[in-house]
């Protein structure tokens, strides 16, 4: 699957000018959404999302608490 970035922070950061872009997020580690987005689908989508990102020079940091 081929998505475009465009009005995400990853292509925000991806057009600063910075020497070093970052984005931190905060998560539980279990991508789901209202809207039947989880399991496989959403740990598969969030994988793409991060490479896509990588690949444009933004660093994803995931702080994952389990609770």
């Amino acid at each position: 699957m081929t998505r475009r970035l465009d009005n995400t922070p990853y292509w925000l950061l991806s057009n600063a000018d910075a020497g070093t872009k970052l984005v931190v997020t905060l998560s539980d580690a279990k991508p789901d959404d209202y809207d039947r987005y989880r399991g496989e689908y959403g740990t598969e989508d969030t994988r793409q999302g991060l490479m896509e990102a990588e690949s444009e020079g933004v660093h994803p940091i995931c702080i994952t608490v389990d609770g």
